[in-house]
């Protein structure tokens, strides 16, 4: 290999993210001992690339009198927009250790979408009624600390990422507890019956 060429075209916007050159010559070509291994980056908001299609295009060129030229194209979508989420449940009261749920809607297709509690992700799902609308059941654990606050998440295919905190006024409650006193007759009939 001579040269290597790799660019990635957007439309009509095509961006360089490697051109190198290797030593040899025509009749011997290059080192063949030398290993060839190359790497690219592609930071599509660094690079400027509008979203949408595009393809990832590597060409190498021989030291040939002919200058033979290889070139592999790969497709790929830019998507540096995080997905749009609407939360359409209002303020919502719950109790400490109980649970409540979020209706939402969200503008494109993920691959993760739920509510985050602190460490706790609780799955979204598709709304029976309306497909374009999505319900999660989540939890507020009594260990929770007194800051978590409940939030959309949604990440797409792209892993952008969006997180809307939900409106929730927290109900603060100790856990109930009783007593209950076992008599010393009831004890002994009880563990007659069972032995």
């Amino acid at each position: 290999v001579e040269s290597l060429r790799v660019w990635v075209q957007a439309g009509d916007d095509q961006r360089e993210l490697l051109a190198t050159g290797y030593d040899g010559t025509w009749h011997s070509g290059a080192e063949l001992e030398v290993p060839r291994r190359i790497q690219v980056t592609l930071d599509a908001k660094e690079k400027q690339l509008p979203e949408g299609p595009a393809a990832l295009i590597a060409e190498a060129t021989d030291f040939s009198f002919r200058k033979n030229t290889t070139r592999a194209e790969i497709p790929l979508v830019i998507d540096s927009r995080a997905p749009r989420v609407t939360v359409l449940t209002g303020l919502t009261y719950i109790r400490r250790g109980g649970t409540e749920l979020a209706v939402y809607e969200i503008d494109e297709p993920t691959e993760r979408h739920g509510v985050q509690v602190g460490d706790h992700f609780f799955r979204g799902f598709v709304h029976p009624k309306n497909p374009k609308q999505f319900l999660a059941f989540y939890a507020l654990p009594h260990d929770a600390p007194k800051d978590s606050i409940p939030a959309v998440v949604a990440d797409d295919r792209a892993r952008n990422q969006t997180s809307v905190p939900l409106s929730i006024s927290v109900i603060e409650s100790r856990p109930s507890s009783d007593r209950l006193e076992l008599s010393e007759s009831f004890m002994r009939t009880k563990v007659a019956e069972i032995t």
